[in-house]
């Protein structure tokens, strides 16, 4: 009686054998990496527009509170 179980037979998948994956015999690598982001310059100014005018309200209501005390 063995003293471990036996194990099945696994045939062995093509190109496996000879060390080198079969996947890897038509690969090439890539010459740049993929475009994967978007264009930031809207972003940015839609941002700067939102401090211009968040910047704009509080000094017209520093101003006002100002004039009325």
């Amino acid at each position: 009686m063995p003293s471990s179980p036996l194990l099945p037979q696994i045939p062995s998948a093509p190109g496996v054998a000879s060390g080198r994956p079969a996947a890897a015999a038509g690969f090439a690598a890539p010459k740049e990496l993929p475009f994967t982001g978007g264009d930031a310059l809207p972003l940015v100014a839609r941002d700067l527009t939102s401090i211009a005018a968040g910047s704009a309200a509080v000094a017209a209501t520093r101003r006002r509170h100002a004039r009325n005390s």
